[in-house]
């Protein structure tokens, strides 16, 4: 006899969810400042369900074409963008990026790049008063690391309480001047000769601490800017114009040159030139008859003011020095001279002499009628 036994079996699954989480900065990096030529590290440490998606932004456009000095790595959950040898271009708005199936999150640092220090504002020349403070100042782009030096003659001016800097990279420095008095760099000439009716200027250079001031005077008399007078002083050149000189004019003109140190003077004689005599001839061209084969001579003296332009003409053609002729000017005397004369040298010959006389010439003309004997 048997017995049956039934036997039943249960089988079970089970199915397990975990859950999703967002992306999370666990710690984000701080904004910071490097110098040119240095090594930028930006770290974040992220936490969240992978896959995690991590893009880095700069300036908000992506970095997904990394630069050759930029490198993007990750370990674990920290991630990390560094930059090496930073340029002036690497300095802005970072962005780190990170999502994943169920979020997004994202975080951001100011990158500022050091660059070599340069003149926003650069010191400008100054005009002081005797015994007055001098106030210097300078402003640079840079307030970081920046080291602030003054320096006069090429001599260091070391610190001290009238030496300071703020935050806005302004530096300045207040020293008290010595006082210097006056003097000249370029004196007057201490003759000199003037046209009558020209426009003339007298100038010298001056030096001293401000404020200096001039007097002209004419012989011992103050000199006023007026109708013919123009009287100025700028950047150390003191000058006196004077218009439509006349013979009146000549004397003598001091120039002084004062301040609250001292006084010093120059003093300049001048004369005036008569005007200008157009030439006139005081010995005429003569008519001469020249002997074949001989030397002949033909001249003529004049006067004027010089200088003087001579030139001499044959049958109106001009004439020069040569192996035919030989043409001497002295003073108020000039000669042609033939050295043989020939049948084809017979004809007329003239003299002209000028002068500068404003806009006018004078000329004279003289002939010489030659002929052959024999």
């Amino acid at each position: 006899m048997f017995n049956h036994v039934s036997t039943n079996e249960l089988f079970c699954s089970f199915l397990i969810l975990e859950e999703q989480l967002a992306p999370v900065f666990i710690s984000k990096p701080e904004s910071q400042a490097v110098y040119v030529g240095k090594n930028a590290l930006i770290q974040c440490v992220i936490r969240g369900s992978p896959p995690l998606n991590v893009v880095w932004l700069k300036d908000n456009q992506s970095l997904l074409e990394v630069p050759e000095h930029h490198h993007s790595s990750w370990e674990k959950n920290e991630h990390t963008l560094e930059i090496s040898n930073v340029e002036a271009t690497d300095q802005g708005l970072y962005v780190c990026q990170v999502s994943n199936s169920v979020g997004m999150a994202e975080c951001s640092m100011e990158l500022r790049v050091i660059d070599k220090p340069n003149f926003v504002r650069p010191l400008c020349p100054v005009a002081l008063v005797v015994e007055a403070h001098l106030h210097l100042e300078c402003k640079v782009d840079e307030d970081t690391g920046v080291n602030v030096s003054w320096t006069r003659d090429g001599k260091k001016i070391h610190q001290s309480p009238d030496l300071k800097n703020n935050d806005t990279s302004n530096c300045s420095y207040s020293p008290c001047l010595s006082p210097e008095p006056p003097g000249f760099v370029k004196r007057l000439e201490a003759v000199t000769v003037w046209k009558q009716g020209s426009n003339v200027q007298l100038q010298c250079s001056i030096h001293g601490s401000p404020e200096l001031r001039t007097n002209w005077l004419y012989n011992n008399s103050a000199l006023h800017a007026g109708d013919r007078y123009a009287i100025s002083l700028k950047d150390g050149v003191a000058a006196l114009e004077i218009q439509n000189v006349t013979l009146s004019d000549s004397g003598n003109y001091s120039c002084e040159v004062l301040n609250n140190c001292g006084y010093e003077c120059i003093d300049l004689l001048t004369e005036l030139c008569s005007p200008p005599e157009p030439p006139c001839f005081r010995k005429d061209l003569n008519s001469v008859e020249a002997v074949r084969g001989l030397a002949t001579l033909l001249e003529c003296e004049f006067a004027g003011s010089e200088p003087f332009k001579v030139t001499w003409k044959k049958n109106k053609k001009p004439l020069t020095s040569d192996k035919k002729y030989r043409i001497i000017s002295q003073g108020f005397l000039s000669s042609l001279e033939i050295q043989t004369f020939e049948s084809i040298d017979a004809g007329e010959y003239e003299c002209t002499i000028s002068n500068d006389v404003g806009c006018m010439t004078s000329k004279s003309k003289c002939e010489a009628v030659l002929t052959i004997q024999g």
